[in-house]
């Protein structure tokens, strides 16, 4: 796509040398002719329309004509042809979508990042929507980039370990980000380019192996969460709930001890070995 893309503005500027050059060589060529009538009998010339001439050509007018077609005319017809193609697959509703799309995150201030539109990430998305935030989505799987966008989010579509999708999603200017992809690898990736990019930012990083999380803290990750111990954990405060073990007080604080583990914690613990 983006390499079409590009293509599509060289040839759209080969075509736009023509029609200049063209006009003012006319100009200077035909000396009674007009602006107009000079960017016309270029016009008609590249595009083959075949009117015929606006006026008399002199010799060196004709001349000029025929150079005119040898280097304008298949820039001409190479960008009406790739233009069609683009079209026809269907990129060009894709370009056009992608730099709207830019437009709008480049106005979005202090929102939250979620990386990655799997079950978790779609939890995460609502419960934040729900609470006031502004949710901008990164995913790489073209059929979650679908539903996100079905669900009202704004979506970069790239690998979330890239820098380039990250600034796209306006890390600088995001309040928080979350690495909620299912690789804690991944994950950790995610919060070194984002630490990098935005030192200020809040993030908050998906984990499935504990034994990772020295990687997690040096990365500059400051809040853990392990869905699976949370769900095990929530069940059984749920449990001990309905058995009368414990509070409904307790629950919450438990509950809440679970959500992850502060980065200032964990440096005190350090130094105090």
């Amino acid at each position: 796509m983006q390499q079409n893309t590009q293509l599509l503005k060289q040839v759209l500027a080969m075509v736009l040398i023509a029609l200049v050059g063209g006009t003012v060589g006319y100009r200077i060529i035909e000396q009674d002719w007009t602006l107009l009538d000079s960017f016309y009998m270029t016009f008609i010339t590249l595009t083959t329309i075949g009117f015929g001439e606006v006026h008399e050509l002199s010799p060196n007018g004709r001349m000029f004509t025929i150079v005119l077609v040898v280097f304008g005319l298949g820039a001409a017809a190479t960008f009406a042809a790739h233009f069609a193609t683009m079209v026809l697959e269907g990129n060009i509703l894709e370009y056009w979508r992608k730099r709207h799309m830019e437009r709008k995150l480049a106005k979005i201030q202090d929102h939250v990042i979620v990386c990655g539109f799997g079950r978790i990430g779609q939890s995460i998305c609502s419960e934040l929507t729900g609470l006031g935030a502004t949710c901008i989505v990164i995913e790489n799987d073209d059929n979650k980039q679908e539903l996100a966008r079905r669900s009202g989010y704004p979506v970069v579509s790239g690998n979330a370990t890239n820098d380039i999708a990250l600034i796209s999603a306006g890390v600088r200017s995001a309040a928080a980000i979350v690495a909620a992809l299912s690789h804690d690898t991944d994950n950790v990736f995610i919060a070194l380019s984002a630490r990098d990019l935005n030192p200020d930012v809040m993030i908050i990083a998906r984990a499935e192996n504990n034994m990772l999380e020295s990687r997690f803290i040096k990365a500059g990750v400051n809040r853990i969460v392990y869905p699976s111990q949370l769900g095990g954990s929530k069940i059984a405060h749920l449990v001990g709930e309905q058995i009368g073990l414990e509070s409904e007080t307790e629950t919450h604080r438990r509950a809440a001890d679970v959500l992850g583990y502060d980065l200032e914690i964990y440096r005190n613990i350090c130094k105090s070995s």
